[in-house]
């Protein structure tokens, strides 16, 4: 008699069933002696299976935030780091976002990253030089899947536009008909609405120049110049 011993293919995830089919023979003689014998041949054959999780992904992201100013897309760029390898580089989106490329996992273990910025020459901006931490944690399910669990991820970056100041220099000229004009002879007033905010004498050439007025911040200024009565 021949036998075929295969394995019934199953659902179990992960696993790659053993699909070889055995042959057993089995013959079976009589002695002469009153017994039936029987010699086996091909018994106790071996299956293997495979048991592997498929794959899983993770995506780390971030936030910016930019104080002082509009943000704009790819404006800045960010670094993610396994030890000191870099992973992954992406930049931020006008509403702030910041989106890695997805990671690949083809087995269980612990990812620990950092994530920072990179630091750029955009003038008026102070950086963000924090680091963040992000661990990324592969289990096996034990029913063929791998199940990532991320802690610290979206963490946040926050840079602060600030232009630096800048100065006007207000000047005027002063004639005088008649006579010769001297240094100092004269003296004149700026205001900014009713505030005075210089006051400058002429010189010999009739030159007037207020001290320079420094700006921290955008906006429009309107002065009067007038010269002062002498009494």
């Amino acid at each position: 008699m021949q036998y075929t011993l295969t394995e019934k293919e199953g659902t179990e995830g992960g696993v790659t069933y053993d699909k070889t089919s055995h042959e057993v023979k089995v013959e079976v003689t009589d002695n002469g002696q009153g017994k039936l014998v029987v010699a086996v041949t091909g018994n106790n054959p071996a299956f293997t299976n495979t048991y592997k999780a498929a794959e899983t992904k993770a995506t780390i992201t971030a936030t910016k935030a930019l104080n002082g100013s509009t943000l704009k897309d790819d404006q800045f760029e960010f670094e993610l780091k396994e030890g000191a390898k870099v992973v992954g580089t992406a930049k931020n989106k006008a509403d702030g976002t910041i989106t890695f490329e997805d990671i690949t996992y083809t087995e269980a273990g612990v990812h620990t990253y950092t994530l920072t910025e990179k630091e750029g020459t955009e003038g008026g901006v102070t950086y963000d030089k924090t680091s963040h931490e992000v661990k990324v944690e592969v289990t096996d399910n034990g029913q063929g899947k791998l199940v990532v669990a991320v802690t610290g991820n979206n963490p946040a970056f926050t840079n602060t536009y600030k232009a630096a100041e800048t100065k006007a220099t207000i000047t005027a000229t002063k004639a005088l008909n008649g006579s010769t004009l001297k240094d100092d002879q004269f003296e004149f007033e700026l205001k900014e609405g009713a505030k005075v905010v210089g006051t400058a004498k002429n010189k010999a050439d009739g030159t007037i120049t207020f001290e320079d007025i420094t700006y921290t911040e955008v906006g429009e200024h309107e002065y009067t110049v007038t010269e002062k009565d002498r009494k």
